[in-house]
């Protein structure tokens, strides 16, 4: 079931980014030590974001169980959207 609602959260990012294969791909390498411990976003704004291997997880589950609306990329900061609480 874990599996399940990982491949579906994996899917999910596909709304927040425009590199979201290949940032899933590299969080899974590097999960295993198999890739750099950094993950490059890219936006619909063609910015770039460089992320930990550990905050990624956060903003794709928070995505996915609906706790943001998605991601800002301004200049040099990379804002979530929260809907109403």
């Amino acid at each position: 079931m874990n599996l399940i609602r990982k491949l579906r959260a994996f899917l999910k990012s596909r709304e927040l980014f425009r590199s979201w294969f290949s940032a899933g791909l590299k969080y899974y390498l590097s999960k295993y030590g198999l890739a750099v411990n950094h993950i490059k976003l890219k936006c619909d704004n063609d910015r770039e974001y460089t992320l930990t291997r550990h905050l990624y997880p956060y903003i794709v589950n928070a995505y996915y169980d609906g706790l943001i609306d998605g991601v800002e990329c301004d200049e040099a900061i990379f804002n979530y959207r929260c809907g109403e609480l």
